[in-house]
C-alpha cells in the first residue's frame, strides 16, 4: 500500500470525528468493525492485511476519543465548591487583565475533614498582586473548583473541549492571598530548568530593548501572548497574524541557521543531527510545546534521518506520522485552530505549490523567488480559507503581497534574536539589540503601511461543513488531482458535489 500513514490519518481523523459527533463509541466500533469483517472475508484482496490493521487502529482511536471526551476526572465532584488544594505549576504565569492564569497539577484535595489523592491538570485564575509562581514548585491553597463552560449554542466557541484538547478539566479561582509556598520541585526533562534560561533571556534583553518591541520579538520567537494593540490588529488585517504565533516557519529559520552552521565544521551527520534534535527540542519547551512546532520538530526529524540512511523523504508521509503521533497525545487537538491551521497550511504546501512552481521553471531566479513566496502564500490561504472562516470570521484580501515582504523581515528577526538570546548576558550587546529594534519597527511600519489599504480585510460568516467539503473538492480538482477523462470519476465528483449541495439546503431548513 502506498502512503499508509496517509490514510491512517484520514481514517483516524474519521474516527475522531465521528465520536465526538455522536459523543458515543458504538457508532464508530460499529462502522470499523462491520469494515474489518468484510477484509477478513475477501481473502484474495492484495491489501486486506493492510486494511485490516488501518481498521484495528482507527478502533483504538475511536475508544480513545470517547475515553478522553468522557475521563471520570478526579474533581469532578469538587465542582462549584471551596476545596484545599495542593498542586504542582506546570507553565508560566500569564496576566489576563483582573487575574493571572496558569496550568498546574494537583496532588491532593482536602473537603471537610476527608483528604483525597488526586493527579490531575487544571487551569487555575489567580486574583490580585502577587508574586510570578515558578514552573516546578509546589503550593497549596483554598480555592474554588468549577467545570469549564460548554458551547451552549451551535458554532459558538466550545471552550470545554478547548481544554480538554489540553487534558484540563477543570478551573479554579482563587485570591493570591490564600496562596502558600509548600517546597521547590522540578518538572521532568529539565522543563522548568529551560522555562528560566527563557525567563533570564527575557529579563537580560530588557535591558536593551524598549517594552514594545520586546513583546513583539516574545511573540515572534516563543508565541507569548500579546495583548491587543495596533501591530497585532495589523498583521491581523493583512493576514500575517501567523508569525506571532509559533510555527512551523519560525522553526524553519532556526533549522535552516543551524544547519548552515553545522554544514561548516567536520562532525558526521549523526552528531549535526543529534545538535539540530537538541536545539529544536530546548526550542519547543521555551514555546510551550506548541503543536505546530512539535509538528515541524517532528517533520525535520525526519528529514535528518531519511538523510543519514540515504532514504527518499516523502514529505506527505511525515506529516501523517507528525499527525498521529500529536493525535496520540490527545485526539481532541484535532478540534483546536492551531492543529487544523498548521497541517493544512503544510498540506497545502505538499498538495498545491508544487504544481505551481512547474509552470515557473524558467523564470530568472530573483523573479522566480518572489514568485514562489507568492505562490506558498495563495496556496496555503486556499487551503485554509474554511478554517479561517470558521474560527475567525475574517479573510485578508492583501495577504498575498504583505508576506512577500514580511515573511522575510519575520525570518531576520528570528535570526538575529536567535543570536541574542546567547549574548544577551554581555554588557557591551546594545548596538546588537538596537538593530533588532530597528527591525521590530521596519516590520511595524510594513505591517501598519499594508493594513491602511482599502479593502485590506474581508469579514464573512463561517462557511458550513458540507460548503467546506465541496470547495475541497474543487480545490483538489483545479489542480488537476482528478483524471476527469475517466467517465467514473466525473460521476463521483458529480455525485459528491451534489451530496454537499443537498447537505448545505438541509442544514439551511434545519437551522
Amino acid at each position: 500500500m502506498k502512503r499508509p500513514f496517509f490514510v491512517a490519518v484520514l481514517l483516524i481523523v474519521f474516527a475522531i470525528l465521528l465520536t465526538q459527533w455522536s459523543n458515543s463509541a458504538l457508532l464508530g466500533l460499529g462502522i470499523f468493525g462491520a469494515g474489518f469483517v468484510a477484509c477478513y472475508l475477501s481473502k484474495e484482496w492484495k491489501y486486506r492485511k493492510e486494511v485490516m490493521v488501518l481498521l484495528i487502529v482507527a478502533s483504538f482511536f475511536v475508544c480513545y476519543t470517547y475515553w478522553t471526551l468522557c475521563c471520570p476526572y478526579g474533581l469532578r465532584a469538587c465542582n462549584e465548591q471551596r476545596v484545599n488544594v495542593v498542586f504542582q505549576v506546570l507553565s508560566e504565569t500569564e496576566q489576563r487583565g483582573k487575574y493571572a492564569q496558569t496550568t498546574v497539577l494537583v496532588y491532593g484535595v482536602q473537603q471537610k475533614s476527608e483528604t483525597k489523592m488526586v493527579r490531575q491538570k487544571m487551569l487555575l485564575r489567580v486574583y490580585g498582586e502577587m508574586t510570578p509562581m515558578r514552573p516546578g514548585d509546589f503550593y497549596q491553597a483554598k480555592m474554588k473548583v468549577f467545570e469549564p463552560r460548554k458551547a451552549e449554542e451551535k458554532g459558538e466557541f466550545d471552550y470545554n473541549l478547548y481544554l480538554k484538547s489540553q487534558r484540563i478539566y477543570s478551573i479554579a479561582n482563587v485570591s493570591s492571598s490564600e496562596i502558600t509556598k509548600l517546597s521547590k520541585g522540578h518538572l521532568p526533562f529539565f522543563i522548568d530548568k529551560i522555562i528560566d534560561i527563557k525567563s533570564s533571556i527575557i529579563e537580560n534583553m530588557r535591558r536593551f530593548m524598549p517594552e514594545e518591541g520586546l513583546m513583539i520579538v516574545r511573540g515572534i520567537m516563543w508565541g507569548d501572548r500579546m495583548e491587543e494593540g495596533q501591530i497585532k490588529n495589523d498583521l491581523t488585517v493583512v493576514g500575517a497574524a501567523h508569525i506571532l504565533s509559533v510555527s512551523g516557519l519560525h522553526v524553519g529559520f532556526i533549522y535552516l541557521l543551524i544547519n548552515f552552521l553545522l554544514k561548516r565544521t567536520k562532525w558526521d551527520k549523526k552528531k549535526q543531527m543529534l545538535i539540530v534534535m537538541a536545539v529544536l527540542l530546548m526550542y519547543a519547551a521555551m514555546s510551550a510545546f506548541a503543536i505546530s512546532v512539535l509538528r515541524a520538530c517532528m517533520m525535520f526529524a525526519i528529514l535528518q534521518m531519511a538523510k543519514i540512511r540515504k532514504k527518499v523523504y516523502d514529505p506527505l508521509s511525515a506529516i501523517s506520522l507528525a499527525a498521529i503521533i500529536v493525535l496520540l497525545l490527545n485526539p481532541l487537538v484535532l478540534f483546536t485552530a492551531s492543529f487544523q491551521l498548521s497541517f493544512l497550511s503544510v498540506a497545502g504546501i505538499i498538495f498545491f505549490v508544487r504544481v505551481v512552481n512547474l509552470q515557473f521553471g524558467s523564470l530568472p531566479r530573483a523573479v522566480r523567488s518572489v514568485v514562489q513566496t507568492m505562490t506558498i502564500t495563495i496556496c496555503v490561504q486556499l487551503c485554509i480559507l474554511p478554517i479561517l472562516l470558521y474560527h475567525f470570521a475574517e479573510i485578508s484580501l492583501i495577504s498575498v503581497f504583505a508576506n512577500v515582504v514580511i515573511i522575510p523581515l519575520t525570518g531576520a528577526i528570528v535570526i538575529t534574536a536567535f543570536f541574542g538570546m546567547f549574548f544577551c548576558f554581555l554588557p557591551f550587546m546594545q548596538p546588537y539589540f538596537a538593530f533588532l529594534t530597528v527591525q521590530v519597527y521596519v516590520l511595524q511600519v510594513v505591517a501598519a503601511k499594508f493594513a491602511s489599504a482599502k479593502y485590506a480585510a474581508l469579514t464573512l460568516s463561517a462557511m458550513p461543513l458540507s460548503m467546506a467539503i465541496a470547495f475541497y473538492i474543487c480545490l483538489f480538482a483545479l489542480f488537476g488531482y482528478f483524471p476527469f477523462q475517466k467517465i467514473a470519476v466525473r460521476r463521483m465528483v458529480a455525485l459528491s458535489l451534489a451530496l454537499c449541495a443537498f447537505g448545505f439546503v438541509l442544514q439551511m431548513v434545519v437551522g
